[in-house]
C-alpha cells in the first residue's frame, strides 16, 4: 500500500471513530457519560448514588467520613476505639454493621449501614450514630459504649423509619449480606 493510501485509510478510520463517539455523546443526556461502540463496549450511563447492597465496614480517615456516609437518608456509625480495649475497632464495627441487617435485632427494620472505626486516645471505646448527616441522640446522650449501641439498635431504627420511611429497609424476602472476615 502506498503512502497516500495509508494516510487516507488512517484519516477515514479516525473519522469513523469521531463519528461514532459524537453519536454516542449525542444520545447521552445530562451529565451522564456515554461510551462509543468503536471498542465494542455497550453504551452505559454513569451510575447514580444507589442504596447500599451490603454493610460497609472500613477505617475512618476523618470525622467527616461518617457524616458523609450517612447522607441521603442512610445510617452510619463510627467506633472510636480505645487503645486499651482488647477487642479491635474493626470487630466492633463489623458486629454492629451485621446487627443492623438482622430483623430480630432491629425491631423488624433491618438496613445496610456504613460502620466505620477510628483509633482514639479515650479511656474506653465509644460509638456515635448518624442518620442522614445528623448525629443521633438518646435522652440527651450522643455517645454510647459499644454494648449500649448494640442495645439501642431497635430505637435507632424506629426513629429512622418514623423520619424516613421504609424505602431502604431490607425486605423480608431477602437474606441480608453480612460482613465476613478472618480478623478475630
Amino acid at each position: 500500500m502506498n503512502t497516500a493510501k495509508k494516510i487516507a485509510t488512517g484519516v477515514a478510520a479516525l473519522g469513523l471513530i469521531f463519528s461514532l463517539n459524537a453519536n454516542a455523546q449525542k444520545v447521552s443526556n445530562d451529565n451522564q457519560l456515554a461510551f462509543n461502540t468503536a471498542s465494542g463496549a455497550k453504551t452505559e450511563a454513569a451510575a447514580k448514588k444507589a442504596n447500599l447492597t451490603a454493610p460497609v465496614v472500613r477505617e475512618s480517615e476523618s470525622s467527616l467520613d461518617v457524616v458523609q456516609s450517612s447522607w441521603d437518608q442512610n445510617i452510619a456509625l463510627v467506633v472510636y476505639h480505645s487503645k486499651n480495649d482488647s477487642i479491635s475497632g474493626f470487630r466492633y464495627a463489623k458486629g454492629l454493621a451485621n446487627a443492623f441487617t438482622q430483623s430480630d435485632k432491629t425491631g423488624g427494620n433491618p438496613m445496610y449501614i456504613s460502620s466505620l472505626y477510628k483509633e482514639s486516645d479515650a479511656e474506653n471505646s465509644y460509638v456515635a450514630i448518624f442518620i442522614d448527616g445528623e448525629q443521633w441522640d438518646y435522652k440527651g446522650h450522643e455517645f454510647f459504649s459499644p454494648n449500649d449501641a448494640w442495645k439501642l439498635i431497635p430505637l435507632v431504627m424506629a426513629d429512622y423509619v418514623k423520619e424516613h420511611g421504609k424505602s431502604k429497609i431490607i425486605p423480608a424476602t431477602v437474606d441480608p449480606v453480612l460482613v465476613a472476615s478472618n480478623d478475630l
